[in-house]
């Protein structure tokens, strides 16, 4: 399947003016994070696209996000994977909100109209379905219905979302208040909220259909968010100007795709001092209705403007049902032309006075997704820079981004990453490192660690910490200022004092960085057994923000999942409060992967685009760089000293200046103790371009 990386939410205010806290993101995360949720076009339960997983909870200063991986099937077969997990899904979502407790609540409150073939339902509440059900249990209602089998609202109680209580139970609006006419999908709730808002504004009743088959337990719905941002449109009051005539609007390419409407009709008539209205969606792609068929529910609004007072007096919605053969006949007809064959279900109507910003409003959001209405009443500048569009971001970044896409400033913060694991089969009973990266060199493929993991294990011992070393593994060195340091795996028994340890060995060695006044960037990870998986934190930034962040409260590590939630508020707080919003820089896809570690990517070079010779004149190795005609930029980064050419080793021996010893095995430290590593034995890995050199230029 075609991987891509994205960021599903964050802790921003979004444009509904929502904000989710961190500790929220958390939770979605724990939610998910091994299991993932069916990814659909546009919500649509019947448009199944692919998978989507939550992996890492990513803070920056400013912002956290909720960032994740989308699976898009490239055969059939990986269509079908999709599918039957989609349902699997669909079932456990229903096991989980219809416990035995709640069901068994439910069926007590029917149990005189209970047959035994009623299912439990997802419609975010406890819920059963049967054919004729809830007409059973409320004949008193359903039999006021008039001829279109509209409800009067005044024998309703709206408790909002589309839901309508009485003696405890639910009831529903109809099944074609939802995309593609289909209970799997939620209720407009956005119209369905402003549709009673105006009759309780306005004093007034309307008439609405509700749904015939599905009963709900009170007190278990959960509010459904479907963050797709949707307006309403700004234009003119004076409808009876607005001449005769039918006018249509055809969708984009990718309005069609991902709403599936292919056009909408407006036809103005004036008739008998009226100025009427009839509005008709035109769709690509059909539903599928309880027995199976298929249908075109293509959603229509008809409205009466009195000529002489320029008041609206009436206003309905319905669903004009059309088969294959109907929808190819009516694309061929106006909808002046097109006459009334066709399944009809009226939805809603009043009958009453509605101020011309609350028609704009009802209209608008009963054609949710429908964008072409606000295009027919005159969209407006300002409504367009509202409205959701492609941001292409750094086309051409500068030099440093382009080859140091991963660099960071000091002052800038740190970035934090939360990610959840599986445990591993066999937990060390100390401190793991582990190699989580690889490389090739020619026909050979070798797992690697960085080679300040040495350091790490040198530092353990001082803090009475054994770190166990993987033995299958070779240690690389890179030419930069960017410290990669292992993933550290905790042990299960006395985890909280080995990870008191563990930071009090990070702030050591940090501490010394600092002392160098370099200007060097540090990335670490620390993996923390739970119950049922492992956390991880990921941890980047300068040395010098980075130990601001060690001296801080927010360094005390969480070891269970109820701390983790305070946790990450607290740290979403500090970071806002201690640095300047960072605006995705480094932008996430670029220190970020699914083994919840942030890494410095180097890019290497081919071989063939650079050559190596050692010189006797400057006592070292000279790389000679062929840089292509068109890149004089980069020619001149290099010459100037802004990005140089660095080298990675694979390390085989060395020795320790000050004891002389295997430096490997020896206790000296270059960090702690100023001693220095020679090496005797290497093998170069690959060169790349840093904005970060470790060596010092001579001039």
């Amino acid at each position: 399947m075609k991987e891509i990386q994205s960021v599903f939410t964050s802790d921003s205010i979004n444009l509904y003016m929502q904000k989710f806290t961190a500790g929220s993101l958390i939770s979605a995360l724990s939610d998910r994070w091994n299991i993932g949720i069916p990814m659909h076009v546009s919500h649509d339960l019947t448009r199944l696209a692919g998978w989507a997983r939550p992996t890492m909870v990513y803070f920056e200063p400013g912002l956290t996000r909720l960032a994740g991986i989308n699976l898009l099937p490239e055969s059939n077969e990986e269509m079908k994977l999709v599918s039957d997990a989609q349902r699997v899904y669909i079932e456990t979502c229903i096991e989980k909100m219809c416990t035995p407790e709640l069901m068994g609540s439910l069926k007590a409150k029917i149990k005189n109209h209970l047959k035994g073939d009623e299912i439990p339902y997802e419609t975010h509440c406890v819920t059963l379905y049967r054919k004729g059900l809830a007409q059973e249990i409320f004949s008193d209602i359903f039999a006021a219905a008039d001829k279109d089998l509209l409800i009067p609202t005044s024998l309703l109680n709206y408790v909002g979302d589309g839901l309508f209580e009485r003696d405890g139970l639910l009831l529903f609006a109809h099944p074609w208040f939802r995309r593609s006419n289909t209970r799997l999908n939620s209720l407009n709730t956005v119209f369905l909220d402003r549709f009673f808002e105006a009759l309780k504004k306005n004093r007034s009743k309307g008439l609405i259909a509700l749904d015939p088959d599905l009963i709900g337990l009170a007190g278990t719905q959960r509010q459904h968010f479907e963050h797709e941002y949707w307006w309403g449109p700004k234009f003119s009051d004076d409808l009876v100007s607005i001449p005769t005539g039918v006018t249509v609007h055809n969708a984009p390419e990718y309005e069609r795709f991902f709403y599936s409407i292919s056009s909408t009709e407006f036809w103005w008539q004036s008739r008998d001092d009226q100025h009427i209205l009839e509005i008709e969606e035109l769709r690509d792609r059909p539903g599928t209705l309880e027995d199976g068929s298929l249908l075109f529910g293509c959603r229509y609004v008809h409205s009466i403007v009195d000529e002489k007072n320029k008041s609206i007096v009436h206003l309905d919605g319905a669903i004009r049902g059309y088969i294959e053969e109907e929808m190819v006949s009516r694309l061929e007809l106006k909808i002046n032309n097109a006459g009334k064959r066709t399944l009809y279900k009226k939805l809603w109507r009043m009958d009453i006075p509605v101020a011309v910003n609350e028609w704009k409003s009802l209209i608008s959001d009963y054609f949710r997704d429908n964008h072409l209405i606000g295009e027919y009443f005159g969209i407006n500048a300002e409504e367009k820079d509202g409205r959701p569009r492609l941001i292409n971001k750094d086309k051409s970044p500068d030099l440093v981004r382009k080859y140091v896409p991963y660099t960071i400033e000091r002052g800038s913060g740190i970035r934090v990453g939360v990610s959840f694991h599986n445990l591993s089969q066999n937990i060390s009973e100390s401190l793991e490192a582990i190699s989580t990266d690889s490389i090739s060199i020619g026909n050979e493929k070798f797992a690697v660690l960085p080679s300040d993991a040495i350091e790490v294990a040198k530092a353990c011992s001082r803090f009475n910490l054994q770190l166990r070393l993987p033995t299958d593994v070779r240690y690389i060195a890179f030419e930069d200022l960017y410290t990669d340091l292992p993933l550290l795996i905790a042990p299960a028994r006395d985890t909280g004092v080995v990870i008191g340890k563990l930071m009090g060995l990070f702030r050591a060695l940090v501490t010394s960085f600092v002392s160098r006044n370099q200007d060097r960037i540090l990335s670490f990870t620390i993996g923390i057994p739970l119950v049922d998986r492992e956390l991880r934190i990921s941890v980047m930034g300068a040395i010098a923000d980075i130990l601001k962040w060690l001296e801080s409260p927010c360094a005390s590590i969480p070891l269970c999942m109820e701390d983790l939630h305070q946790w990450a508020n607290k740290l979403g707080d500090y970071l806002a409060s201690e640095f300047k919003s960072s605006n995705d820089s480094p932008r996430l896809g670029d220190i970020y992967n699914t083994s919840g570690i942030f890494f410095f990517e180097r890019q290497p070079i081919q071989p063939s685009e650079y050559s190596v010779h050692y010189s006797e004149k400057e006592r070292g190795l000279v790389y000679d760089l062929r840089i292509p005609a068109g890149q004089e930029d980069l020619a001149k980064a290099l010459n100037d000293g802004k990005l140089e050419l660095c080298c990675s080793f694979l390390i085989e021996s060395s020795k320790c200046s000050r004891c002389k010893s295997e430096y490997r095995t020896c206790s000296c430290s270059k960090y702690l103790d100023g001693v220095g590593q020679i090496v005797s034995s290497c093998q170069a890995a690959f060169a790349y371009i840093s904005d970060r050199p470790a060596i010092i230029r001579k001039e």
